[in-house]
């Protein structure tokens, strides 16, 4: 009895809250292997985080890249030679990037 009433309230409430996308806008192929983004209110931007090539360490060609809202590039490279970059955050005015470390 538990488990049939678990089913129905998870079917149930995947169909109160079925979402739809729909694309507004698209960025250009220089923005290349896109791993994440992070939108900067202060700034009223978009920061992407681009792999550029393969998610190892070697790879040290990754970067950010700065774009406006409506997905013009504003800044392709904004911050260069990065080690197959994961991840950002903002922390009150400084971008932080996580990816591998070389030693």
């Amino acid at each position: 009895m538990k488990q049939t009433l678990l089913a129905l309230l998870i079917l149930g409430s995947a169909h109160v809250y079925a979402q739809t996308l729909e694309k507004h806008w698209e960025t250009d192929t220089t923005v290349s292997t896109p791993e994440s983004v992070l939108f900067d209110a202060k700034r009223n931007c978009l920061f992407v985080s681009c792999i550029n090539g393969t998610s190892i360490a070697e790879n040290q060609n990754s970067f950010v890249a700065k774009l406006s809202l409506d997905g013009k590039i504003q800044q392709r490279v904004f911050t260069p030679g990065l080690n197959a970059i994961k991840g950002m955050g903002l922390i009150g005015d400084k971008l932080y990037a996580a990816g591998f470390l070389r030693w």
